[in-house]
């Protein structure tokens, strides 16, 4: 079980620096961080990055452009396109 000692403790923990990805490109800091622990034992699993609402309705917009403009495209091209962003993530 979690206790509040750990998650203080998980919060002042040093993340890697996170940011948004929304639209293509890389947005400002997070807003915050979202702690997800294991359920077991209580160990820190990871730190998530929290956004705003701003955020996500930059978000959703973002992705009804890309449904909206995409529907022209094949689905090779379209496959083409996820694989040269995938690739770029991993970097």
């Amino acid at each position: 079980m979690v206790d509040q000692d750990q998650i203080d403790r998980s919060q002042r923990a040093d993340v890697a620096s996170q940011q948004l990805f929304v639209d293509g490109r890389g947005g400002r800091g997070p807003v915050g961080r979202l702690m997800s622990f294991h359920p077991l034992i209580g160990s820190l699993l990871t730190a998530l990055v929290a956004a705003s609402a701003t955020d996500v309705e930059n978000a959703v917009g973002a992705a009804r452009r890309a449904f909206d403009e995409g529907q022209d495209k094949s689905l090779n091209a379209r496959g083409n396109y996820i694989n040269l962003k995938t690739a770029w993530i991993q970097l």
